[in-house]
């Protein structure tokens, strides 16, 4: 079987329905510097949901040490912690793997275009989804700057260093929902971070590991504030390293969306307009949409306007209809 109808029918198959172990929510495309639809995980990713996935229990707040940790029983559902940048990739490719998806990381971590697997954000995907809403300046939209759908921060809305819970540890995942008490302080009542898309925590508990690099100082980078950044960097334009300790966790996305039903995503798709029922190369884009100077040859012709196969290998060029002996 050839790789364009492989990678196409595989495809085809699993964005037929999404359904995921992880509670994700759908990002529409247009607006907050994000054109295609994505989803992202509505919570950071547990301890539990790791221990699934991972078959470890990595955190520091381990729930059951006590001391500065908290005598808690509750660690499953803490958000996981004290992992590595790439740990965090490979659970992405585990549970793409798990619900019969295309892994997004290749051995060297890079980004395999034509996965509809989970992933790491891009800053751009993760800035829309924690603070853009499409009501703000009549209609045509804008950023919050905190990532629960406000301005300001308070104590009451987020855990951070200096928060009115006090508690110096991880809260469990959506802690903050306006019903819960403080987690340590019971003398208040938490504010709801949930922001416009209902995702919560994209600011405070813990910092987010990011898919980009440090254009100078070559650190992956995080975002979004934790439980030991103070309140006022927990907004969601400011950037931080990333790093294997107790501050550092995760959310995942994937891209969910293929315009032209041509069996590549959006998002790695140069050309989103294929007519229907032209094989297409892995950028999404069939015989009829490359200029004839740049066609690849499936294996021995071209056939009119159609790339009947995308070749897994050759690049000698054709004019359309000639013959290549």
């Amino acid at each position: 079987m050839k790789k364009g109808f492989l990678i196409i029918g595989f495809l085809f198959l699993f964005l037929v329905s999404f359904v995921s172990a992880i509670d994700m929510v759908i990002i529409p495309g247009g607006g907050g510097n994000v054109n295609y639809t994505y989803a992202v995980g509505k919570y950071e990713v547990t301890q539990q949901e790791w221990f699934d996935i991972m078959g470890t229990w990595p955190s520091r707040y381990d729930g059951v040490s006590g001391g500065y940790w908290g005598n808690k029983t509750d660690r499953e559902v803490h958000p996981v912690e004290n992992i590595e940048w790439t740990e965090a990739a490979d659970y992405g490719n585990k549970l793409s793997v798990k619900e019969n998806l295309i892994p997004a990381y290749d051995l060297e971590y890079n980004i395999i275009p034509e996965s509809n697997g989970y992933r790491l954000p891009y800053v751009v995907e993760w800035k829309k989804a924690a603070g853009w809403n499409p009501t703000l300046n009549n209609g045509t939209g804008g950023f919050h700057i905190f990532g629960f759908g406000r301005d300001i921060i308070t104590g009451a809305d987020a855990n951070t260093w200096h928060s009115d819970l006090l508690g110096d540890s991880t809260t469990p995942v959506g802690w903050y929902d306006g019903i819960n008490l403080g987690f340590y302080d019971k003398s208040y009542i938490t504010t709801p971070n949930e922001n416009y898309y209902s995702i919560f925590d994209m600011s405070g508990n813990v910092l987010e590991f990011i898919t980009e690099t440090h254009p100078v100082q070559g650190y992956k980078i995080s975002r979004g504030g934790a439980w030991s950044v103070l309140m006022m960097y927990a907004d969601i334009n400011t950037g931080f390293g990333s790093s294997k300790d107790s501050t550092h966790g995760f959310r995942v996305v994937r891209i969910t969306e293929d315009e032209d039903n041509d069996g590549i995503l959006y998002y790695n798709d140069l050309c989103s307009e294929t007519p229907l029922g032209e094989v297409v190369n892995s950028n999404g884009c069939s015989c009829s949409q490359i200029e004839i100077p740049f066609r690849d040859c499936p294996e021995d012709q071209c056939l009119g306007e159609n790339w009947v196969i995308y070749p897994e290998d050759g690049y000698d060029l054709c004019e359309v209809g000639e013959i290549i002996e």
